[in-house]
């Protein structure tokens, strides 16, 4: 299978509902000049679950926040194409704008505040005026992370790393949303504490219907919690389809999944992959 035949998804996938978020070929430029994403078009069906997968400075974190509104200053900005929230477009949009329409971002970096309790945190985020509502999230929260419950009153920056990125997931699950953006929810985690967050989404996907994009360098979260992903280089996306469908792939197995067989038959590390054949595959 090419990278061109992967590229364009078979027409059952083609004609799947529509999406609840859609980026519709968005470019991201830096300082009016530099782009930083070009031509990116993706989207997440209500209740789907989707993966951005890419490595570091592929552009992943920058279309995150140009979903969501969080581009840093205003020298960074939404220059072409659009962002389709429900049928509306969000772009223009300030981020708490966009939260309040049901969307949650879990940021990679300055998760929780580290200086607040557990609880703090928790009632920081914008769950509406009366105890009822705020009940109800603390309830919500405290299902799917039971951790979370017995330590109310620590101090977050005391917690593990592992229990900071189950509170950054609970603050977003306060708000009650219909769609949750996670940004390397992996980066810096034991495998076994990232399988057991890669269990609590998928409970949360199933039993609350939420929606998810997660964006990942790891491929192994990434292609094992989605139904659908997307692969971005250098600012473009460059392969989409089926966890099964990627995993086939010549290139994911050599670039993502490090399974190169070298001309002597044995497995070759993913070190040893260099970049310029990357680029060469990819747009070649």
């Amino acid at each position: 299978m090419t990278t061109a035949e992967l590229a364009a998804p078979p027409a059952e996938e083609r004609a799947q509902a529509e999406y609840l978020l859609e980026a519709r070929k968005i470019e991201v430029t830096y300082d009016r000049v530099a782009i930083a994403i070009q031509g990116v078009s993706l989207g997440v069906p209500a209740g789907g679950r989707v993966a951005l997968l890419g490595t570091n400075g592929a552009g992943k974190s920058t279309t995150l926040r140009a979903l969501t509104g969080f581009l840093p200053s205003e020298e960074i900005e939404v220059t072409d194409g659009e962002v389709i929230y429900e049928g509306e477009s969000l772009v223009g949009l300030r981020p708490h704008e966009i939260a309040r329409r049901g969307i949650a971002l879990v940021p990679e970096r300055e998760k929780v505040f580290m200086t607040l309790k557990v609880m703090e945190n928790l009632l920081s985020t914008p769950v509406g005026s009366n105890r009822a509502s705020r009940a109800e999230g603390l309830e919500r929260v405290f299902h799917f992370f039971p951790q979370l419950e017995r330590k109310t009153g620590l101090i977050a920056g005391l917690l593990s790393g592992g229990e900071r990125q189950m509170l950054a997931l609970g603050m977003a699950l306060m708000t009650n949303p219909r769609l949750l953006l996670i940004d390397e929810m992996s980066l810096g985690l034991a495998p076994v504490i990232v399988e057991e967050l890669v269990g609590v989404l998928s409970a949360i996907n199933r039993e609350l219907g939420v929606g998810l994009l997660v964006v990942e360098q790891n491929a192994e979260v990434a292609l094992g919690l989605a139904d659908h992903a997307y692969i971005i280089e250098s600012g473009r996306i460059v392969l989409e389809g089926t966890p099964q469908r990627l995993r086939e792939h010549e290139d994911v197995q050599e670039f993502y999944l490090g399974r190169r067989a070298s001309r002597d038959g044995e497995a070759a590390s993913y070190q040893d992959v260099k970049q310029y054949r990357r680029k060469r595959r990819w747009y070649g």
